[in-house]
């Protein structure tokens, strides 16, 4: 729920998170408790290496070593969050309570984005939220928040709230469906976000955030059950309505943008350009490694890219302004190599893969569901790193993509935990029947 609002600051004049203290607070608690197994911890680690090396390499290059050491930390807080919920994670319950509280926390940005977008309420939340000092600290210019009319929220720009929302919609499916006798009260929460979210996916007006949106949709139509598919009919009808709409009234609106940046990849021109260096990004780094090896296994470490946008004048590696690094892939490999470039997608491929199989298998059809809505979270993922480097030079990127992966990963136990439960379950009324028995 803390990625709502992520700026917000123990201490004003430090950056130093609420929840980076929340997240290496949760590690340190859970450490000493037994839990699953994460069989992938070594291409994790391997990740940890890469940005261990480019960060120390950084630190005596550049000359400014708190800023790469700050850099590291939050690395390492990232990596972290996985662990943290493999052991958190012991019953199906606590999958709820979590899918609950992140579901609260993609609501809230949802609602920011929304009223942020929005002409006659942009100056209330901007007045309100985006000026709050503790929120939104004046000096926290380093996290990309974008201030056009495009609609953002505490956690950055749209693409990263847009990632953020399709990511749990498919949680929030399976919970409001499979899940809302567990916790009371959930289904308010997750009917309202169910509408809200895609609302404010829609207004960030990001072709990525857009894309995975309708992976999402797509992706419930071929996998979800058939409960799920009549929750998702209300929805789309609802979404086309709201979309005939705005593109009517695009005084309020954006939607001409996207049509725009759209029909801007057929054409020539400085938009299709911008296109083309997407497509670029996935084979730049290949041509660019054949002079430097050494980008096999490090970069030039995150800190130079905040350092240069502050200003520093430091000498970088290579020429930003000349590469192609508009996706995960290639800002990966210029901060920390081809390695981390390319195990960040192994993991997500091949858990997609791993989860996919064990979905056709189940005939659980809690589980079944759990693991479907597992695969399609892990699809929305994809365009945001295919498509923008937020994943990589936003720390708090890092911690989505991190977070979704171990809960993905965990999720994938979900049988076991049920049938578990449903042991506990028998064994303790039969305890009840044996103990009823005895005082008759």
């Amino acid at each position: 729920m803390l990625f709502a609002f992520p700026r917000a600051r123990l201490i004003p004049s430090l950056p130093f998170y609420v929840i980076d203290a929340f997240i290496l607070g949760s590690y340190l608690y859970v450490t000493t408790q037994k839990g699953f197994t994460i069989k992938t911890a070594g291409l994790l680690f391997l990740l940890l290496v890469s940005a261990s090396l480019s960060e120390l390499q950084g630190l005596f290059v550049y000359g400014y070593p708190l800023e790469s050491i700050y850099m590291l930390v939050r690395f390492v807080a990232g990596i972290t969050i996985a662990f943290s919920i493999s052991k958190l994670l012991i019953d199906h319950r606590l999958l709820v309570i979590i899918i609950k509280v992140a579901t609260l926390g993609a609501l809230i940005s949802a609602i920011t984005i929304v009223l942020a977008s929005l002409p006659f309420t942009r100056s209330i939340v901007n007045g309100i939220i985006f000026s709050n000092p503790f929120l939104a600290p004046p000096d926290d210019t380093l996290e990309g928040l974008e201030g056009a009319v495009r609609g953002r929220s505490l956690i950055g720009t749209s693409n990263l709230t847009a990632a953020f929302i399709n990511t749990i919609l498919p949680y929030a499916f399976f919970a409001r469906v499979y899940a809302k006798r567990i916790i009371k009260g959930s289904v308010r929460v997750f009917n309202m976000f169910l509408i809200v979210g895609p609302l404010g996916v829609f207004l960030g007006y990001s072709r990525g955030g857009l894309l995975g949106l309708l992976l999402v949709l797509m992706g419930f139509l071929f996998l979800g059950s058939a409960k799920i598919r009549k929750t998702l009919i209300p929805l789309i009808i609802l979404l086309s309505v709201f979309l005939a709409y705005a593109w009517g009234n695009q005084e309020y609106f954006m939607f001409d943008r996207i049509e725009r940046r759209t029909a801007a990849v057929f054409q020539e021109g400085e938009l299709a350009k911008s296109e083309k260096e997407r497509l670029q990004s996935f084979t730049e780094p290949f041509v660019f490694m054949l002079n430097r090896p050494t980008f096999i296994i490090l970069g030039e470490g995150n800190a130079a890219f905040r350092l240069k946008r502050r200003g520093t004048g430091i000498q970088r590696i290579y020429d930003e302004r000349e590469a192609a690094t508009h996706s995960a892939f290639a800002k990966g490999f210029y901060t920390y190599g081809i390695s981390y470039s390319i195990v960040i997608f192994v993991l997500v491929f091949g858990l997609i893969i791993r989860n996919l199989g064990m979905a056709k298998k189940e005939r659980n059809p809690m589980a079944k569901a759990a693991l479907s809505a597992s695969v399609v979270s892990l699809l929305a993922l994809l365009p945001w790193m295919l498509t923008t480097h937020g994943m990589v030079t936003n720390p708090r990127g890092f911690y989505l993509y991190i977070f979704i992966y171990g809960l993905a990963y965990i999720v994938g136990f979900t049988p076991f935990l049920l049938k578990r439960y449903s042991y506990i379950q028998f064994k303790y009324h039969q305890f009840l029947k044996k103990r009823s028995a005895l005082q008759q």
